[in-house]
């Protein structure tokens, strides 16, 4: 049916930087033809898949801050990882070496090990729920015939392996995931396509979600929607007090109002215009016991801050500066 593509690199379509390590600027073959083969056979899938490509999760694995996923494929029956290794691929003993001109490099951790431990830190952190979608893994070895199952030492997961054989073939790379899912999962449930919207939805970034998303992932989504605003989304987030301009009519007390509700904090209001010193200290006397008594904070809107008062003024910047509103 159709394959939609979530991931961008800064303002550039994906097609135009897919492969390009960031690092050395050298192209990754291995995911370059991936990318290909995974867009044509989706798109001639019966089903609808969605595909992030080079995804980045702050989240926490194996001492590490993140994962970066090569590919993550979603459809109505089921998630799947790619790990992508491009190259020749021998395996020796049970350990996973790159092939090169005769010159063997040990890989620090087998494939299958590591897109497994994807999978379980995709759902420990909730980035994926199991009880909404099944969620399993493959590796793919374009360039490389090896066939996984002929080591004794290693488990048999060639289940589990798309390789170079698999890659000049006519066989479909949306048929082989599905294979996958459909062999190891339990039930035979197929998630109906609010619910796959709805998972598809809760992976896209937030600035609440930030565990998450790094902020580099941030910015190049917001690149690529040409949105320039996440210095104002972080200064919203990070800072105790923000000043909001605008005309009348513009949503400057909606939008005060928003951020207080969302936060679960009290909302008052005063006009400087006409607000005295006692009204500031029945304001700041009321945060006080909402701060001490429930450890609510309070979101203090001060309209027309323009025309503050000087009597008003030494008051108001006197409990700004402390913790009053549980800043």
């Amino acid at each position: 049916m159709a394959i939609i593509i979530k991931s961008h690199k800064d303002t550039l379509l994906i097609d135009s930087t897919i492969g390009i390590n960031y690092n050395s600027g050298n192209v990754l073959q291995g995911e370059k033809d991936m990318y290909e083969r995974i867009v044509r056979d989706c798109e001639a899938s019966s089903l609808t898949w969605y595909m992030w490509y080079d995804k980045t999760f702050n989240i926490p694995y194996g001492g590490q801050n993140e994962i970066q996923i090569d590919f993550l494929l979603i459809c109505q029956e089921g998630a799947i990882i790619v790990e992508v290794k491009g190259g020749i691929i021998e395996l020796i003993r049970g350990f996973f070496y790159y092939s090169y001109k005769g010159v063997l490099r040990e890989m620090s951790r087998t494939p299958f090990k590591q897109a497994h431990d994807y999978k379980w830190a995709l759902l420990n952190n909730g980035i994926l729920n199991k009880d909404q979608i099944f969620v399993d893994y493959v590796c793919a070895f374009p360039h490389s015939t090896l066939d996984i199952s002929r080591d004794s030492s290693q488990i048999n997961l060639s289940h589990k392996l798309w390789n170079k054989l698999d890659q000049d073939s006519d066989n479909s790379f949306a048929d082989f995931c599905l294979s996958v899912i459909r062999k190891n999962k339990r039930s035979k449930r197929i998630i109906s396509k609010t619910e796959l919207q709805s998972i598809v939805n809760s992976l896209a970034p937030s600035i609440e979600d930030r565990y998450k998303y790094s902020l580099t992932s941030l910015r190049e989504v917001l690149d690529w929607l040409q949105i320039d605003n996440l210095s104002i989304l972080e200064g919203l987030r990070k800072n105790p007090r923000i000043l909001i301009e605008g005309g009348p009519g513009t949503g400057k007390t909606t939008l005060a109002k928003v951020i207080a509700n969302t936060t679960s904090a009290e909302f008052t209001q005063i006009n400087a215009t006409v607000a005295g010193k006692k009204d500031m200290e029945a304001v700041i006397k009321e945060a006080q016991q909402n701060l001490g008594m429930y450890g609510k904070k309070t979101i203090l809107f001060i309209d027309e801050i323009n025309c503050v008062s000087e009597t008003l003024a030494p008051t108001m910047l006197q409990f700004l500066q402390c913790k009053t509103f549980g800043n």
